[in-house]
């Protein structure tokens, strides 16, 4: 049989499709062909897949990769297999810090965020198949592709003004009750007696949340406060102790802390030492009133340096 170009495969699969084996042969009668549910779906993912190779790196759903892909299957989808610039869930956070509020911002209200932004992609998929359903060439399925990528691309901003805007001040509102509760229960004092308790527990040996559980009963408020070493560090220089600490208006900390960082200011000129942070705590040490406020660099931020 002699070759031209392709034809010969082209040969083959016609042969199979309509039951004639190469050569001739006759095959032992018809078999029932697959379910056209079947055909259609497998068509399609077949389609996504080949429009997912041919897209290349992408970084917006209105790239031309991304279009050329929608053009093909309004279903393309890259992000399945992963996150990315084009997906609506947010790539893993880890932080070593305690924050239940960065927790309940990660895990819940961005979340919500990222769920919202999917329902809304499945809508621009739905629009794009029918946009493309009277369509006769391709420039008109190109242009439902064009519309379908500024669709898909809405979703992600509004995703991260989502995260960005309303999580933001769900997480400050979080924060400034956590502290407040903090203050509230006196916690700053119940600190220091638990890790005291749950240290000498664990010298004999016992498991670590058993001496928890244990300190939790013998010391007053610790079980309201729930401390521990990093949570009680991360509470008493927490930066909303200047809005909700009522201690910190009594005192006048914001002046307290002016006058530590000028006192700085002026002992590192006059030593050349170059950063005024280094005469920060010799000049707290020297200002009255600095211990009331718990002042540190921390809660006095250097804006006023």
């Amino acid at each position: 049989m002699r070759r031209v170009g392709g034809a010969v495969a082209v040969m083959v699969v016609i042969a199979v499709a309509v039951g004639v084996g190469v050569g001739g042969c006759s095959r032992n009668g018809p078999e029932a062909p697959p379910p056209v549910a079947v055909v259609v779906a497998d068509a399609a993912v077949a389609v996504a897949e080949q429009a997912e190779a041919d897209a290349g790196p992408l970084t917006a759903w209105t790239d031309p990769g991304a279009v050329r892909a929608l053009t093909k299957s309004c279903a393309f989808d890259p992000t399945m297999r992963g996150h990315g610039p084009l997906s609506c869930a947010f790539d893993f956070e880890q932080s070593c810090v305690p924050d239940p509020c960065e927790d309940e911002r990660r895990e819940t209200c961005a979340a919500e965020c990222g769920n919202t932004c999917a329902t809304c992609g499945q809508t621009c998929v739905t629009q794009c198949v029918a946009c493309k359903a009277p369509c006769r060439d391709e420039a008109c399925r190109r242009a439902c592709a064009v519309s379908c990528g500024r669709c898909r691309q809405d979703c992600i901003g509004a995703r991260d003004r989502c995260s960005t805007g309303h999580c933001g001040d769900e997480y400050k509102g979080c924060r400034a009750r956590l502290v407040t509760s903090w203050i509230t229960n006196r916690c700053d004092s119940v600190c220091a007696p638990f890790i005291a308790c749950r240290n000498k527990c664990a010298e004999r040996d016992k498991d670590g949340e058993d001496c928890t559980l244990t300190c939790y009963d013998k010391v007053p408020g610790a079980r309201a406060c729930k401390p521990n070493e990093m949570i009680c560090e991360a509470m008493t220089y927490a930066a909303e102790r200047r809005e909700v600490d009522p201690k910190w208006k009594a005192n006048g900390c914001d002046a307290v802390c002016e006058r530590i960082w000028a006192c700085a200011r002026t002992a590192c000129e006059k030593k050349g030492c170059g950063e005024a942070i280094k005469e920060f705590e010799g000049c707290r040490a020297r200002t009255l009133k600095a211990g009331a406020c718990g002042a540190s660099t921390l809660l006095c931020p250097q804006a006023w340096e």
